[in-house]
C-alpha cells in the first residue's frame, strides 16, 4: 500500500495562500459593508428629525416696493423751440415743461406765466411772444396761457389752472395799430406794413424787413435800432425819425 503524501508542492502552497487571502479579504469587505449599513440606519432618525425643522423655517417676506409716480401729460406750444406733448412725473413745474420743450425762444415773454406753478395732467401751456403779450395785456380779459380743455368742448369753456398771467402795467393798455401816435406819428412797435410805407423812403421790402425784425427781436426800445435793418442807413434814418414814435 503506497504511503500518503503529507506535504504540498510549492505551487500548491502558493495557491493555498492566495485562497486564504481571498477568503480573508471577502470577509473584511462583508464586515465593512455590514457596519456601514448599520451606521446609516443609526443616523437616519437624526436626518428625518432635521428635515421638518428646515421646512418649518418661514420664507423671507418680499421687500416693499415703492409705487410708481403718477405720469402727467401736457401740451406745450407758443414761443418755444420744440413745441409738442411731453410727459412728466407728478410734482413737475411749468418751468420744467418749458425747458423740456427746448426752452423759450429769444422773442418769447415767459414772465407772462407763473413758471413755479405745478403742472396738471392734460394742461395746454402757451408761451407768448413779446408782441403777443402786448396785445394780450391790452385786452380787458386776456385768454388763459395755461388751460385744460374738457373732453367735450361744448360742455365747458377753458379753465385756467393754478396760473395767473402777469401783465405789468395792465391798467395802461398797450398801444396797438389802430391807435395813432402823437401828432400823427407812426407807432414803430405796432404799425402795419401799409403804415410803415407812408414813411419817407420806405417801400414794401423795407417795411417787411422792419416787421421781420420786430417779430424776431421783440418790441423796439429805441428808434436807433432801425439802423440794424438792411436798407436803412444814417441818411434814411434822419428822414423817417421825425415821423416815428415807439
Amino acid at each position: 500500500m503506497p504511503a500518503m503524501r503529507v506535504y504540498f508542492s510549492r505551487i500548491e502552497q502558493i495557491m493555498l495562500v492566495g485562497l486564504l487571502l481571498a477568503i480573508i479579504g471577502g470577509m473584511c469587505m462583508l464586515s465593512y459593508a455590514t457596519g456601514r449599513k448599520q451606521r446609516e440606519q443609526a443616523n437616519l432618525p437624526f436626518i428625518e428629525q432635521a428635515a421638518p425643522a428646515a421646512a418649518a423655517t418661514p420664507a423671507p417676506a418680499p421687500a416693499a416696493t415703492t409705487p410708481p409716480a403718477e405720469e402727467i401729460v401736457v401740451h406745450v406750444t407758443g414761443a418755444v423751440k420744440r413745441p409738442g406733448v411731453y410727459r412728466f412725473a407728478e410734482g413737475a413745474r411749468i418751468d420744467d415743461a418749458v425747458l423740456q420743450a427746448g426752452g423759450a425762444r429769444a422773442d418769447s415773454y415767459p414772465d407772462a406765466l407763473n413758471l413755479a406753478a405745478r403742472l396738471e395732467d392734460g394742461a395746454h401751456i402757451t408761451v407768448p411772444t413779446k408782441t403777443e403779450w402786448q396785445r394780450l395785456s391790452a385786452q380787458p380779459a386776456p385768454p388763459p396761457l395755461v388751460s385744460t380743455a374738457p373732453s367735450n368742448p361744448a360742455q365747458a369753456p377753458l379753465v385756467t389752472k393754478n396760473v395767473t398771467p402777469s401783465y405789468p402795467n395792465a391798467s395802461t393798455p398797450a398801444p396797438n395799430a389802430s391807435t395813432p401816435g402823437p401828432a400823427g406819428k407812426v407807432r414803430l412797435n405796432t404799425a402795419t406794413a401799409q403804415q410803415l410805407e407812408t414813411l419817407p423812403g420806405i417801400g414794401p421790402v423795407t417795411a417787411q424787413l422792419i416787421l421781420d425784425y420786430r417779430q424776431q427781436h421783440g418790441a423796439f426800445t429805441d428808434l436807433a435800432q432801425l439802423l440794424d435793418i438792411k436798407g436803412i442807413g444814417p441818411k434814411s434814418f434822419e428822414k423817417i425819425e421825425p415821423h416815428l414814435t415807439l
